[in-house]
């Protein structure tokens, strides 16, 4: 699920502009330079914090799976946590999200939302 997710979100490299006529070449080097930036960024974004959350955050999703299965099949299940890879809190971690939602109806969110949602 996670490598499908990673392999989804990775930053492909941006087109390259071309420029035929001399009066645009320097448009479509400052395009092609702007754009080049704004890739390295995101490559390195996911280079810090990548999709594929380490082991540990594994681990307590699989136990968060495991309760779910044998305990509490008919009961929504919450699973709180401040970390970015269950709550989602920007692309491309709110996808994982969504797809612990589809795959095993467990809904990661912050304390503070989960409180909400339960006095709802």
């Amino acid at each position: 699920m996670f490598y499908k997710l990673d392999k989804k979100h990775r930053p492909s490299r941006p087109p390259k502009t071309w420029a035929y006529s001399p009066q645009l070449k320097g448009l479509a080097k400052d395009i092609n330079r702007i754009q080049q930036e704004q890739y390295e960024k995101e490559r390195e974004k996911l280079e810090e914090k990548p999709i594929i959350p380490d082991i540990i955050d594994i681990e307590i999703l699989a136990d968060a799976i495991t309760l779910k299965e044998i305990r509490f099949k008919r009961e929504k299940f919450f699973l709180a946590s401040l970390d970015r890879t269950f709550c989602g809190y920007s692309k491309p971690w709110s996808d994982i999200r969504e797809e612990i939602w589809e795959k095993f109806n467990i809904a990661g969110d912050t304390p503070k939302e989960i409180l909400k949602a339960l006095k709802k």
